[in-house]
């Protein structure tokens, strides 16, 4: 019977012990929009790994021929309001931002573009539809 009371006691005194607790841990926001200084650039989203993986999106580098063209999956491209084409970027491992691109060329699954941003940057070629609801601002 004391067995019983005494368990019941420090039941209770540790429940009360967890309900007051607030965690001491930081909550991680899974993306971020960082404004660009330049108000003629775009922003930067900056996700997180779980983020990324839970979104889905894959990007690939693809080669710059000699007249600066490149040759990408049609998934990759997106139009703004003003009719405007853009890639998003990866220019660092987990941050993407906007590039302005001219469509030049479609065939099949693929558009011929020219470009002036980095070749080496990897283009999002799946999920470039959220990350443009993030840098927008949907599901705030």
């Amino acid at each position: 019977m004391n067995y019983t009371i005494f368990s019941t006691f420090i039941a209770i005194l540790l429940f009360n012990a967890c309900v007051g607790h607030k965690s001491s841990r930081t909550k991680i926001q899974p993306s971020e929009v960082l404004k660009a200084a330049d108000p003629s650039k775009s922003a930067t989203i900056q996700l997180t790994s779980e983020a990324k993986n839970r979104l889905e999106i894959m990007s690939q580098a693809f080669p710059r021929g000699k007249d600066a063209k490149q040759a990408v999956p049609i998934s990759a491209l997106l139009y703004d309001t003003a009719g405007f084409a853009w890639f998003f970027v990866e220019d660092s491992v987990l941050r993407f931002h906007r590039e302005k691109v001219r469509v030049l060329k479609t065939e099949n699954n693929r558009i011929l573009v020219e470009s002036t941003f980095d070749a080496s940057l990897p283009v999002v070629i799946q999920g470039a539809a959220e990350l443009n609801g993030i840098e927008s601002g949907v599901g705030k």
